[in-house]
């Protein structure tokens, strides 16, 4: 996905501003329903959490 966070919409706004290749995207409802987790994924994310 790509997906990078942002500590707030403010920093989100100039970045997107000033990166061309950079666009703007909201997690609806319906996107969030829509997106499939496997179980791999799910594994190695668990790992890193361990890792602390």
């Amino acid at each position: 996905m790509g997906d990078v966070m942002v500590s707030s919409i403010s920093s989100g706004e100039a970045l997107t501003e000033a990166v061309d290749e950079l666009a703007r995207a909201d997690w609806d409802a319906e996107t969030v329903n829509r997106t499939a987790i496997g179980s791999a994924h799910r594994r190695r994310m668990g790992r890193s959490l361990l890792r602390g």
